[in-house]
């Protein structure tokens, strides 16, 4: 064999890398051109005619240094390159993985490593501010896979910043809301107050239910003869008139469905179950309450004055 040879691979994969010691330990004129964190992926990294033109180009004149500079290049623009990057940072340095997740370049990264969400958060609610994190999940949560990892992202996220709760947010920025006066379901438009009773769900298996906590008490939804949601004695219902469907549907959002009809937060306050379609009146997502809490901080005597006054 005459000429020169040029290697390229990963130096952290270990099969590949023995190969290579060999050939250079064997070939004097081998050149080991380094293509870190992308595994046995270097030439899915360096498809395409204009990288082959440009490599093909460097070999005949022997130009290492450029080779070196074209796999740097190529590799930390190419998806597999900011994946295996991404890992490697959370794994040796979590805050490097980090930045790189709150880089606007990178933040596709997170639909496929949405399990980071958790540390994103925690790092902005400790860093920044409570209200930061909130942003970001605010921004951000169409990239989680489904309604099971978005509402448990979300309950991380409550947790962390320590206040709100979790909520069932409309397409008009307001709220599934228990009215117990009305004894049924609305969607509160208006800023939520602290003694709201968000409604909230609970996934079981391929179906879920709905309820609400009062008093820290747990009170099943069901569906009425008439479509709207509400607290019932239990007497004449089916057990199927507790059970919904939460199905992932477009950008992230979610339906909640029962018998082929659809939830529905149409006119102010309004929401029915009777729709046969779902558009974005029957979208719904999980979301943090906390940024949307009116908190009052009025003492007693405040009240019973207010209360004289009128």
């Amino acid at each position: 064999m005459t000429g020169e040879v040029f290697l390229f691979a990963d130096a952290f994969n270990i099969r590949d890398m023995f190969h290579c010691r060999m050939i250079i330990e064997n070939y004097p004129n081998g050149h080991f051109i380094n293509v870190p964190l992308v595994e046995h992926h270097v030439t899915t990294v360096f498809a395409g005619t204009v990288n082959l033109q440009e490599l093909l180009d460097a070999c005949v004149v022997g130009d290492v240094t450029t080779l070196r500079k074209i796999s740097r290049r190529t590799r930390r623009s190419h998806p597999i390159w900011k994946d295996r990057w991404l890992k490697h940072a959370m794994r040796k340095l979590p805050r490097l993985g980090i930045d790189f997740l709150l880089d606007p370049n990178n933040r596709d990264q997170l639909r496929k490593n949405w399990r980071y969400f958790p540390f994103v958060l925690t790092h902005l609610a400790r860093t920044v501010s409570a209200g930061q994190a909130t942003a970001f999940y605010d921004g951000f949560w169409p990239l989680l896979p489904g309604p099971i990892e978005q509402q448990l992202v979300c309950a991380y996220l409550v947790n962390v910043v320590g206040r709100g709760r979790v909520g069932i947010a409309t397409t008009h920025t307001s709220w599934l809301m228990y009215d117990l006066s009305k004894n049924r379901v609305i969607h509160k438009v208006t800023p939520v107050d602290l003694w709201d009773i968000p409604v909230e769900a609970e996934f079981r298996s391929s179906t879920a239910t709905l309820f609400v906590m009062v008093g820290g008490t747990k009170f099943h939804l069901s569906m009425a003869d008439n479509g709207w949601l509400d607290v019932a004695d239990g007497k004449g219902r089916t057990q199927e008139r507790f059970l919904f469907e939460i199905r992932q549907e477009r950008n992230g959002q979610f339906t909640i469905s029962q018998g082929g009809k659809y939830l529905s937060a149409e006119r102010p306050e309004v929401v029915i179950c009777n729709r046969n379609s779902a558009k974005d009146w029957e979208m719904f997502r999980f979301g943090s309450l906390a940024a949307d809490l009116r908190e009052r901080d009025v003492s007693f005597q405040e009240v019973v004055h207010s209360d004289r006054r009128r």
